[in-house]
């Protein structure tokens, strides 16, 4: 009705003028206040800590990772990350960007690249309570680096067993030399290759291992033709893996070669076909066309199965972590390091494209690699 008219009815009942103004005012105060506020500013997205690496030998694996991290990210507006640069598993440059990442961005959770580089700053996890997740690894070692600290990707150790197993099962090596790097991964993974294959009645081994400032490699590789060992296992990585190939090849070492997850087709790119071809290794490999087909449209790239993989891995979790923060927020609680490692130990990663995770008993994937083996510099599934 007219403001006139409700005048009029209003003075015809008696109502004073001063009294029904105060009356319709309050409301049309309580009438809009029970309305949804649309300018009512939304819940900013949490930052979410990334340490990978995007420089140095190491950056084709941390390139690939974070594409796959940024393809999560644009389809869950609840997160934003926040990129460091390891320089290729530089544990001085790993624990810096953690220290900006904790004590500066305030972040409450940190994923990191691979288990090299956590083992520095996993005091720093725990001291602040921040959950730290590593995306590649899953270990013992990570296990032991206290109650925030999470591994996410494939299983070191089952990655040494499943070479294990094939070379005694499928290669039937007798005689096995096994050239090791002094770093938490090479030594995980040689370490459970050996104890395997002496589990299984392999008993001539050999191990030796070098150190992160061996170069050549040529001592070990005559060492292993001259002995006639019909098998060796180096799992290496970046130049030394590398360098190892070519050096195998151009010696002449004639028996099986095998290698862990640490290199990929592009070392493959780097040595040639002829140096690589029949190279065995376990790896993270992915045949999924409809993230392949994600990937290519937004990146005009077609990854192999290894890097489909990676950048699989850096999906999921970023997933895992925005999955973490609507269950907190939904039930009204605050996002913190606690209480996304409480939500994630009840609850784990429920989908995902390398396979759900539950954390409710250890803080460990239990993610299996597969054998492929290097044709015309590239990896494809060995069967």
């Amino acid at each position: 009705l007219p403001i006139r008219d409700l005048n009029r009815r209003q003075l015809s009942m008696g109502i004073p003028m001063a009294e029904f103004t105060r009356f319709l005012f309050t409301a049309i105060v309580l009438f809009f206040s029970a309305l949804p506020s649309f300018a009512q500013e939304a819940v900013p997205p949490v930052k979410v800590g990334v340490i990978v690496s995007l420089s140095g030998d190491l950056a084709p694996y941390g390139t690939v990772i974070q594409k796959g991290m940024n393809l999560a990210a644009r389809e869950r507006a609840n997160l934003k990350l926040q990129f460091a640069d390891d320089q290729s598993a530089n544990r001085t440059a790993a624990l810096s960007a953690a220290q900006q990442l904790i004590n500066v961005e305030r972040v409450p959770v940190i994923l990191n690249g691979i288990v090299n580089t956590v083992a520095p700053i996993a005091p720093l996890l725990n001291s602040s309570k921040t959950l730290g997740v590593v995306v590649w690894d899953s270990n013992k070692t990570i296990a032991q680096l206290g109650q925030f600290v999470f591994g996410f990707g494939y299983s070191t150790e089952l990655a040494g067993e499943v070479a294990a197993d094939y070379a005694n099962q499928t290669v039937k090596a007798k005689k096995v030399y096994i050239l090791s790097a002094e770093d938490e991964w090479s030594e995980l993974i040689s370490n459970a290759f050996e104890a395997r294959l002496r589990a299984v009645g392999v008993a001539t081994i050999t191990h030796d291992r070098i150190s992160g400032q061996t170069e050549d490699l040529r001592p070990f590789i005559l060492r292993a033709r001259t002995g006639g060992y019909d098998l060796f296992y180096a799992p290496l990585f970046g130049r030394n893996v590398v360098n190892w190939i070519k050096d195998s090849h151009s010696l002449h070492y004639s028996g099986v070669r095998m290698t862990g997850d640490g290199i990929s087709d592009y070392e493959l790119s780097l040595t040639g076909s002829d140096a690589s071809n029949g190279l065995i290794a376990v790896l993270p490999f992915l045949d999924n066309h409809s993230f392949f087909e994600k990937f290519r449209t937004a990146y005009g790239e077609t990854p192999s199965g290894v890097f489909l993989a990676l950048s699989a891995l850096g999906y999921d979790s970023v997933n895992c972590v925005s999955d973490l923060v609507e269950t907190l927020q939904s039930s009204g609680r605050e996002v913190r390091g606690a209480t996304l490692r409480e939500t994630l130990v009840q609850k784990g990663c429920r989908r995902g494209l390398t396979g759900a995770l539950d954390f409710s008993r250890e803080a460990l994937s239990s993610k299996r690699e597969r054998v492929v083996v290097a044709r015309d510099a590239q990896f494809v599934e060995s069967h």
